[in-house]
């Protein structure tokens, strides 16, 4: 069982990021996708996410690691907002204020995505062919 969610320390990263706007909004209703760069090790305290292209590193406590694998089962923001409510008997709007800031993070460190096909590749440039598809679907 959970304790109850505290903003501060969902997340712990190095090296430090530019951080988004606190008044930022998350698109709703819309899938996060999970870098395919990012390798997950996970312990008792929570997990260590590694993005082996970016060489950075994300710690996460047990809170932020259960919005890992939701968003990692293709789970959106209200999904997960509230089974995590219900987890830590808090209350949803309390929940999505710490969600929020956590996934602007993962956002900020690109461990997550707003499309399946916005990732770089390995030698850092997103691949001819993840740009053609992309132009595609705006069309």
């Amino acid at each position: 069982m959970m304790g109850k969610m505290r903003t501060d320390d969902t997340a712990t990263a190095t090296p430090a990021m530019h951080s988004r706007a606190e008044n930022e909004t998350l698109p709703e209703k819309r899938r996060l996708w999970l870098s395919p760069s990012v390798r997950v090790i996970r312990s008792e305290d929570g997990a260590a996410l590694l993005d082996v292209r970016a060489g950075t590193c994300l710690t996460l406590n047990p809170t932020g690691l259960f919005i890992w694998d939701r968003l990692g089962c293709g789970q959106i923001e209200d999904e997960i907002v509230d089974a995590l409510a219900e987890e830590c008997s808090e209350p949803p709007d309390n929940v999505r204020v710490g969600y929020a800031q956590f996934v602007h993070k993962l956002l900020d460190y690109r461990l997550v995505g707003l499309t399946p096909d916005g990732f770089p590749g390995p030698d850092g440039r997103t691949s001819w062919f993840r740009r053609f598809l992309s132009r595609r679907r705006e069309d």
